[in-house]
């Protein structure tokens, strides 16, 4: 009967230590180390280490030592849930929030993932939670492996308690969150550089108009409204409470509130999205203001009406649907691997169009006779 080499019985009681006493990516002890426990010679410690490699059980890395590799049973995703609360009242009306969508649903459909949508009512720290999505239940009976949140107005409690209940990998989709992976438009250095290009052009009463929900602002508004405060400060300028409003997502028009806001007599104002954008165009068509000659305005998004508006809008192009294909990425890694991920920012650019101009004198919101 043929002997089975000695190299291979120690390579079988490596393997059974390492099952035992070590973890992916772990380091094993050096040869030397080895050799002392098995009590044999260098040249079989070294074949024993590569007929593991050779299965797949470890990795050898010249200049650092041997690894375990993982082999853990894959969670391959074939499911993918997008939840998002309804601002307005559907993925086709509120365009940021569809083309998120649009991202991740080419994104699922290119690598032969299913998606479906659930769409939550207003939640708000005061408002009873959607008690669907904090069941584990709900995630079984749709047969997801994986939840991509859009942020919009969620609160944070909320947030973390899908992603709990759910037990699956989640991602958070343009926002922030100190316990969940998400991926993020850089909503601070787009505003920044919105607000630089009003005051290169000699601006210096620049409005603020955003959307708030009850109160709250969704971590893309707050984002922007914190970089709004912050370029007031560095340049020193004036920080007059008239000059920023805040319109209800609830009555999303904005129109009166961008007519208040011009009652303050800005020279350029900068809207929180390109909605908003639209609601100071017909604020200063109905007070007889020009734009740009009287009022030059800055957007944010770069929606479809930004391009279609008249005069074409200037605005902050945020690359949504590239974010809704960087959490899928995300998810498939998280899916793979239960360690830690990193959240990504995507960065912005500015598209200068005919909306903005140099600054003249103050206007004042009067109608013209």
């Amino acid at each position: 009967m043929k002997r089975t080499p000695k190299y291979v019985l120690v390579a079988e009681k490596l393997r059974s230590d390492i099952e035992k006493r070590y973890g992916p990516g772990d380091r094993l002890p050096a040869e030397p180390q080895l050799c002392a426990r098995y009590n044999v010679s260098m040249i079989t410690v070294r074949q024993a280490v590569k007929e593991l490699a050779g299965r797949g059980i470890v990795s050898r890395e010249q200049g650092r030592g041997t690894f375990v590799l993982d082999r853990r049973p894959r969670n391959p995703l074939k499911r993918v849930a997008y939840i998002y609360q309804t601002t307005f009242s559907s993925l086709e009306q509120d365009p940021v929030t569809g083309e998120a969508f649009a991202g991740v649903f080419a994104a699922c459909s290119a690598q032969g993932i299913s998606t479906l949508t659930l769409p939550v009512g207003d939640v708000t720290d005061s408002s009873p939670p959607d008690r669907r999505l904090l069941s584990p239940v709900t995630y079984r009976g749709l047969g997801a492996d994986g939840l991509i949140i859009y942020a919009g107005p969620f609160p944070e409690e909320y947030i973390r308690g899908v992603a709990e209940s759910s037990s699956l990998p989640v991602v958070l989709l343009n926002g922030n969150s100190p316990s969940i992976p998400s991926v993020s438009v850089d909503h601070r250095g787009g505003t920044r550089q919105a607000l630089e290009h009003l005051y290169a052009l000699g601006h210096r009463r620049i409005g603020f108009l955003y959307y708030h929900r009850a109160g709250r602002l969704s971590p893309s508004f707050d984002e922007r409204y914190k970089a709004y405060v912050a370029f007031r400060r560095k340049h020193r300028l004036e920080e007059l409470p008239s000059l920023v409003a805040g319109v209800d997502a609830k009555r999303p028009a904005g129109r009166s509130e961008a007519t208040a806001l011009l009652a303050a007599g800005p020279t350029a104002i900068m809207a929180a999205n390109d909605r908003l954008a639209m609601a100071v165009y017909d604020a200063a068509r109905d007070l007889g203001w020009s734009v740009p000659r009287d009022l030059s305005v800055v957007g944010f998004d770069d929606a479809p009406c930004a391009v279609n508006a008249c005069p074409p809008l200037t605005t902050v192009r945020a690359p949504v649907r590239e974010l809704g294909s960087e959490a899928v990425a995300l998810l498939r890694r998280m899916a793979d691997d239960s360690g830690r991920h990193k959240s990504r920012r995507v960065r912005t650019g500015l598209v200068v169009r005919d909306s903005t101009a140099p600054a003249r004198r103050k206007k004042t919101a009067r109608k013209s006779l």
